[in-house]
């Protein structure tokens, strides 16, 4: 048999595994997508030799960049949130 996922896009949470190879389950889907003229995302293939962006030195790169970038907003967001509903409850009477 054939296991998917251990090593694609590398390694993944969910594993599939079949008595065909992917490489021909992924010629299939496309082939069917081409003759459906599917264009939707929700439908990919199943590419064999899919890297993991993060292992690469740009998706490291962008992970740190965007990591402390996203934390500040998510705190800034709480942080808004919680003084607005402070200043709520105090406009509305409630301690």
């Amino acid at each position: 048999g054939y296991i998917y996922g251990d090593k694609e896009n590398g390694g993944t949470s969910t594993f599939y595994i079949s008595k065909v190879p992917f490489e021909k389950i992924h010629q299939a889907i496309l082939a069917d997508k081409k003759g459906k003229n599917d264009k939707s995302p929700g439908r990919p293939g199943m590419p064999v030799n899919v890297e993991n962006y993060l292992d690469t030195e740009k998706g490291i790169f962008y992970s740190a960049l965007i990591a402390p970038i996203a934390g500040l907003a998510a705190a800034g967001f709480t942080a808004y949130k919680t003084m607005t509903k402070d200043k709520e409850e105090k406009d509305h009477g409630h301690d």
